[in-house]
């Protein structure tokens, strides 16, 4: 953007300060109504009179110029986008950055640079507002990613479980309760071919299983079957800490093991499959 325009320093008023004699407000950053009261008892016109700006000759001095309102209104040109003054007394810092001295501020700032302001704000703001978009694009896509391997994850090891314990495809069972369970059935099979022990009275299992039985009220017994090694019972618990409690409370006879051959969770509470079978070496 063209139009810098200069005015002779003979028609503006010059003020220099140390920082060192200034109130410590002033000396933080350029605060223009601080500065024009310091200002003021150096005017030869009254304060309401001039529009003035200041700047930083380097880190110990502060440079103020003032102007008569009036005068500036007339020094303006048509197409002035920067109004600066010429080159400064012999008393101002030779360092002084004129440039940044712009007469043309608050109510004088010209139409043109006011529009152009506002336009690279508004750009600013919008470049701000796709760059946002686009990093939440961004992460919602990697977010979508993660949770698709994840369910493919989780599908691929529902499937080999599925595919090794097809007796508890779909009941939940933790993987370590599956697996016990798999043994168990691949001994009794392994015992019942070898003819290891014959079968024996389902009566007695069963008063056995009794016999282990935990008081507690809360459980429901759904089915019951018995041989002379094993006894299957399904029954239902209100919650899975009732099933932690059952099972710890349970006092297996000499010779017999109890384990949780399924679980699955269902509207009225957790239903639980036990397996009681006879120990390799136990009695009948």
């Amino acid at each position: 953007m063209t139009g810098a325009q200069r005015i002779s320093s003979e028609v503006v008023y010059w003020w220099v300060r140390g920082v060192e004699t200034l109130p410590h407000a002033a000396r933080r950053r350029l605060h223009r109504r601080r500065l024009l009261s310091l200002m003021e008892a150096e005017l030869p016109v009254p304060l309401e009179s001039v529009h003035a700006e200041f700047v930083r000759a380097d880190r110990q001095t502060i440079v103020g110029c003032a102007i008569e309102r009036r005068r500036l209104a007339d020094e303006i040109g048509t197409n002035a986008t920067s109004l600066t003054p010429t080159a400064p007394p012999a008393y101002v810092p030779e360092r002084t950055p004129l440039d940044r001295m712009n007469l043309l501020t608050g109510p004088f700032e010209p139409v043109r640079v006011r529009r152009w302001r506002r336009a690279r704000s508004l750009t600013c703001i919008a470049a701000g507002v796709a760059v946002s978009a686009l990093l939440w694009l961004g992460t919602a896509r990697r977010i979508t990613a993660l949770n698709a391997a994840s369910a493919g994850t989780r599908e691929a090891r529902a499937q080999i479980a599925g595919e090794l314990f097809p007796f508890a495809t779909s009941s939940g069972t933790p993987v370590q309760l599956r697996l016990e369970a798999e043994l168990r059935q691949l001994r009794s099979a392994a015992r019942a071919r070898s003819g290891e022990r014959a079968p024996g009275n389902a009566a007695v299992s069963l008063a056995r299983f009794a016999a282990m039985w935990p008081d507690d009220d809360s459980v429901r017994v759904h089915d019951l079957s018995a041989t002379g090694e094993y006894v299957h019972a399904t029954l239902t618990l209100p919650s899975m800490a009732s099933v932690e409690s059952f099972m710890a409370s349970i006092d297996s006879p000499e010779g017999w093991t109890v384990w949780p051959q399924d679980m699955q969770r269902e509207r009225d509470g957790i239903r639980l499959r036990l397996e009681c079978s006879i120990e390799d070496g136990g009695a009948s």
